[in-house]
């Protein structure tokens, strides 16, 4: 008789509240409610839409956290990145006929067939699914990196990576960055973050050790990010204040990414 693998039903509901978490960061990015420019006849609104950006963020970091740490450990498989280019083009180009058909001349009435094919997938570039798809295809070369570190070098790493790709690159966006410096220039980039928080994730697995298993600790650092997410979004009380704090709420935060590492690791507990 084949044993089934046992499922972590705290790891699955997170999963859940990570896509429902993406999904209303959507709906307040691409609603009906014109948040930008900064508006103050709906400054309440704008701070509520604010702080769905930052839960957002959340969701993304979370949902790749569980992917990246259950690959960490696993076998490289062709088929997960074919899988998905599989999935986004069936979706993408069913949607764009579905609405070329039945709404000719509504957002996308104008793209033409060569628009649609290439460059693939189209009709929308999907930023998260490109650089999931190249973290896939580069598992097995992060993995062998991090067998090949002890705890200490790959902790070092981590951090160094931190301090170009979370507090350096966040600061460069806030201050508009110095004349011809730019984010890119650290090697920042949607993917290379996917990379450090591959690297966090085998982290969290291999050594999480006393601290990050505290629920107290992890609780803790949670709900006092999240507050100062909450009083942030409070201070956006006018359009330099929103857009610097729109800044500091992006993927690659430290105010984003301390939550999914702290809030993941309590509910890996068995």
């Amino acid at each position: 008789m084949t044993k089934r693998s046992s499922r972590n039903s705290s790891i699955e509901l997170l999963r859940i509240l990570s896509m429902f978490a993406i999904v209303m960061h959507h709906y307040a990015l691409k609603g009906t409610f014109d948040w930008n420019p900064y508006n103050p006849k709906y400054s309440g609104a704008i701070k509520v839409n604010l702080f769905l950006h930052y839960f957002g963020k959340l969701g993304v970091v979370l949902f790749v956290m569980i992917g990246a740490y259950f690959l960490c450990e696993k076998q490289f498989n062709f088929r997960r990145p074919i899988n998905l280019i599989i999935t986004t083009a069936f979706y993408s180009f069913g949607l764009y006929f579905m609405f070329k058909l039945f709404d000719p001349t509504g957002i996308w009435g104008t793209d033409s067939i060569v628009r649609v094919l290439l460059p693939f997938p189209l009709p929308s570039g999907y930023w998260f699914v490109y650089s999931y798809i190249v973290m896939l295809f580069a598992m097995p070369f992060l993995n062998i990196i991090i067998r090949s570190l002890t705890k200490q070098k790959l902790l070092l790493l981590i951090i160094g990576l931190i301090l170009l790709w979370s507090f350096l690159s966040i600061g460069l966006q806030i201050f508009n960055s110095k004349p011809d410096t730019f984010v890119d220039s650290f090697g920042y980039t949607p993917t290379t973050y996917f990379f450090l928080i591959y690297f966090v994730s085998a982290y969290i697995r291999k050594y999480s050790g006393k601290i990050l298993n505290s629920k107290v600790y992890t609780m803790f650092g949670a709900v006092i990010c999240v507050l100062i997410a909450i009083l942030l979004s409070a201070l956006a009380i006018n359009e330099k204040l929103f857009n610097g704090i729109a800044d500091l709420f992006d993927v690659n935060s430290p105010l984003v990414g301390t939550v999914p590492c702290q809030v993941y690791t309590l509910n890996n507990k068995n």
